[in-house]
């Protein structure tokens, strides 16, 4: 089995403990680290920040990494939520867009030691389609024609949709498997504070006339002509919090009025690290429940509500993959 461990380039801002560099992460359980992100701007790969490049830059100390972990892959993914997709859609919506950015991409992953790259396209929507199977068979062309000149094989994995009503219109799943190493199914935020009542952020099962959980993103992708082997499950390591509108009213589906407190290292509404959620439960007042048809956990203190994974409700998860091999 492999694992797929994601680093971000922003906590470097947080304050205090949550302050977090590249050159500080452990991944020691991983097969392949992503850093996170690259933007695209004219066709081309772009560092987000200043200091990701350059001497001691969050690049280089990202793939020294393997220099203390040689058989792990170090990657390099484009796009994630705040990019958004409109960028994507430019690029390979004509030949010469397409070109440009395969032609430079491999240049910059040479340039900067990257081991592939993670395209986090979302969302692809119907009219780009056909355009994302060029995109993909023509990155593939190129990455192949370097392997087979010598050069050590650059990796494809792609970071897709889980919701439905993203993945049906966007994706030819034939075609990404095809072209794709792996496939990253982003098995989680089901639910969030974009909603007026609580939810849960990554169920492994739903209800009865609910179709987001797990369990059905996973077989709708299996279903569709992606291989078990290339997919890979997607795992939150954060929380998702609201303000409940009745502190009385706390079940799965209550109204809220707004998004939760702001933690005080990701100082972001609405979402919590796991390690500012570990800190609010251990200092008391919190309820906590394991839902036992989403296999994942929620806890409630006076009108604060938070859904978040626990070692017990990730390792029911990983079972349920290894179950489903």
């Amino acid at each position: 089995k492999s694992v797929i461990c994601y680093a971000t380039n922003w906590p470097q801002y947080r304050p205090g403990q949550g302050k977090f560099a590249m050159s500080d992460t452990d991944p020691n359980k991983c097969s392949i680290m992503v850093f996170a992100f690259a933007k695209i701007v004219g066709n081309k790969l772009v560092n987000y920040e200043e200091n990701d490049i350059g001497a001691n830059g969050q690049y280089m100390q990202f793939t020294q990494l393997k220099q203390q972990y040689p058989s792990m892959k170090t990657l390099l993914a484009v796009g994630g939520w705040t990019h958004g997709g409109d960028p994507f859609s430019a690029m390979a919506a004509t030949a010469q867009g397409r070109a440009e950015f395969v032609q430079t991409t491999v240049a910059y992953l040479r340039q900067y030691n990257f081991d592939g790259l993670d395209l986090d396209w979302e969302y692809p929507k119907a009219n780009d389609k056909q355009n994302l199977v060029l995109l993909l068979q023509e990155l593939r062309q190129a990455f192949d024609a370097e392997a087979a000149a010598g050069m050590s094989p650059l990796m494809l994995i792609m970071a897709v949709a889980a919701g439905l009503q993203n993945a049906v219109p966007g994706y030819d799943v034939p075609a990404l498997n095809r072209y794709l190493d792996y496939i990253s199914v982003m098995t989680y935020d089901y639910h969030g504070t974009w909603e007026d009542q609580t939810g849960l952020l990554a169920p492994l099962n739903s209800p009865p006339g609910d179709d987001l959980s797990m369990t059905n993103s996973l077989n709708w992708w299996v279903q569709s002509g992606a291989s078990k082997s290339k997919i890979h499950v997607g795992l939150a390591l954060y929380g998702r919090n609201w303000k409940l509108a009745n502190p009385g009213d706390t079940a799965i589906g209550s109204p809220t009025a707004g998004k939760g407190t702001i933690g005080r290292f990701t100082r972001e509404a609405g979402v919590l690290s796991h390690y500012e959620i570990c800190e609010r439960l251990i200092n008391g007042g919190y309820t906590t429940v394991l839902d036992p048809l989403g296999q994942i956990n929620y806890a409630y203190n006076g009108q604060e509500w938070i859904t978040y994974e626990d070692t017990v409700s990730i390792a029911s998860k990983v079972q349920f993959i290894l179950d489903n091999d």
